[in-house]
């Protein structure tokens, strides 16, 4: 009877200790993060029955009473759901949030260990805010622990310029209060380098011959003179194509009757046998063979016509008459014959153009005043790969700086030029540019990304440099690793850090401090200070890359407690505690009976 009676003490406490724990489960239904608990019972100890017949091969055992076993925390993810703040966010995976008191406080995780300055705490609850001091912290004012790259400080933000490094910095377990100030102002940035990726049509915009050769006001006769007839255009808009119309047919009479009857073509070979690809070579064979000049039309003073037209002239004292046949001149619209041709008269030819680009670069200086890098291409060799002197497909580059506002208020103290070469397949090859720029300093243009597909028009691929403009902070974003980044008004989005995360390989271990808050449980084993949780480990891996789940911004997580099961567990809970009250009267019950029975 007394085992009864005691048995049934045992059943209520704990019975209270399930209703307890899973009436807390529902309390805690609506709050943020909070993991339910899930009671368990065991028995409280057992007795041998020996005396009820020892040879049985039936246990006999007997036990006594109950009690709470375990208060398991249950792990698994609640909903998630959108909040306020751009600064809270969820975890899905495996691992804690990692928070603590102290602002100046160190959380660090490596390998085999792990080493703390403050006493941290690790919580499910992402609704993260920022204070007056601009660090993230939850509700209790616990400061949001993680790794930080330390861009900030003073309300400025200094890039790094090196994100291979900073991605590096991002997969070290070296946490601390996580801090953005909401007046962040992004720090001018000089610019040294220029990558620019370029595609050039070679059948593309044309510009006049005269303007893509004149520099400075200065026409560079010598580049216009070495431009191969491949890369040209007529003034219908037509390549000369001179590879499917290469015969050129000149024929001089002199005063004297004598004809001279001069044949070239345009292809490979020596000049020996009448063989030409630039308009300098041209000009060559026929000013040593008759005396003409091919030329750009020149006014009365001597100044190159902008228009551009190619000319067959008498420069001589002599008149001649000549007859100009061949479908390379065809090209060239230098046909038919004039008698007499006497000095300073010619035969106008075609307005020539040759195809090109041009393209605009914002730059800084250190104090963020803007700049503009101006490249003008044009094309020099539109590239044979069939022929024996095989050439590959050129480009020309002129680039300097000026001002922004302006078009031609140069800043460079001279224009460099370069040349890009394209092989069969497509890759360029250039090397980089040197401009001057702002005294001492210079630029470095590098173009070796840059394609010449003949499908797209010419235009700008990508555009990559070290410079950056000053800008306000205008949001935050922290993306799917966890990696927290600031976005500034002038386009910029920089890292500054991430969320830090732990993971244990025994979460019911952790120990409950409230607030919705855990704790790391020490406890001695065999004279050694031992986590009952295991170590903290990373989440993230040495790519920098979360093992397992995603880091969701806008989002909390909500309770995972299961409404349905932990009513009806509170109902069964509910029921023990009544069948145990029941036994623990009915043990009363026969007490009485017992005693009265002395008495009778």
């Amino acid at each position: 009877m007394n085992d009864t009676m005691l048995n049934a003490v045992s059943g209520i406490k704990t019975h209270q200790f399930g209703l307890d724990s899973i009436s807390n489960n529902i309390a805690n239904v609506n709050t943020t993060g909070y993991k339910a608990n899930d009671p368990q019972f065991k028995t409280l100890f057992s007795r041998s029955m020996d005396s009820l017949n020892a040879s049985t091969v039936t246990n006999n055992d007997f036990s006594y009473g109950v009690t709470g076993g375990s208060n398991n925390i249950i792990t698994k993810i609640g909903n998630l759901k959108k909040a306020d703040s751009d600064t809270a966010v969820a975890y899905t995976g495996k691992g804690w949030f990692v928070v603590g008191k102290n602002k100046e406080g160190q959380f660090e995780i490596n390998d085999d260990d792990f080493k703390v300055s403050d006493e941290n705490f690790f919580t499910k609850n992402g609704d993260f805010t920022i204070d007056s001091d601009g660090y993230l912290v939850n509700s209790e004012g616990y400061y949001l622990y993680g790794v930080n790259l330390g861009k900030i400080k003073d309300n400025s933000f200094k890039a790094s310029q090196d994100p291979e490094k900073d991605y590096k910095e991002l997969a070290k377990g070296v946490m601390k209060p996580i801090s953005i100030p909401p007046q962040i102002s992004y720090q001018p940035v000089e610019t040294t380098k220029v990558d620019l990726s370029v595609n050039l049509n070679r059948t593309g915009e044309l510009k006049n011959v005269v303007e893509a050769y004149t520099t400075n006001g200065v026409f560079n006769e010598m580049g216009f003179f070495n431009q191969d007839f491949n890369a040209l255009a007529n003034r219908d808009g037509d390549m000369i194509r001179p590879n499917n119309f290469p015969k050129a047919d000149l024929e001089v009479t002199l005063p004297d009757g004598t004809i001279q009857v001069l044949h070239y073509e345009y292809g490979d070979g020596t000049s020996s046998q009448g063989k030409f690809h630039t308009i300098g070579q041209l000009q060559y064979l026929i000013k040593r063979d008759s005396g003409l000049d091919l030329e750009l039309n020149r006014g009365q003073n001597g100044v190159i016509d902008p228009k551009g037209v190619l000319v067959l002239k008498n420069n001589t004292n002599t008149p001649v008459k000549v007859k100009v046949s061949g479908n390379f001149f065809e090209r060239l619209h230098i046909t038919g014959e004039m008698d007499p041709m006497n000095k300073n008269d010619y035969i106008a030819g075609t307005n020539l153009g040759v195809p090109s680009f041009t393209n605009t670069t914002e730059i800084f200086d250190p104090s963020g005043k803007k700049y503009a890098l101006r490249s003008e291409y044009f094309l020099v060799n539109a590239g044979d790969g069939e022929g024996v002197q095989k050439s590959p497909e050129t480009w020309n580059v002129r680039s300097y700086i000026h001002e922004f506002s302006g078009n031609r208020m140069l800043v460079s103290s001279e224009v460099k030029e370069g040349k890009i070469f394209f092989n069969p397949q497509g890759k360029a090859d250039a090397d980089d540019l040197k401009i001057p720029f702002l005294g001492e300093k210079e630029i470095t243009l590098s173009l070796n990304r840059s394609t010449n597909h003949v499908y797209t028009e010419s235009g700008l691929n990508n555009t990559e440099q070290d410079g950056k403009n000053r800008g306000e902070m205008s949001n935050i974003r922290i993306n799917n690793e966890g990696i927290i980044s600031v976005a500034f008004t002038n386009g910029q989005t920089e890292a500054i850090g991430r969320v830090g995360l732990a993971m244990f390989a025994n979460d019911q271990g952790l120990r409950k401090v409230g607030g919705n808050l855990y704790a790391l449980n020490p406890t001695t084993a065999n004279g050694e200070v031992v986590q009952q949780s295991g170590k903290p480990k990373l989440v993230w891996g040495e790519d920098s890359n979360l093992k397992q789940g995603k880091v969701i911004q806008g989002m909390v997580e909500t309770s995972n407690v299961d409404v349905a099961d932990a009513l009806t567990n509170l109902i069964l809970m509910q029921r023990g505690y009544s069948m145990n009250a029941k036994a623990f009267t009915t043990s009363d019950d026969l007490i009485k009976e017992a005693i009265a029975l002395k008495r009778a």
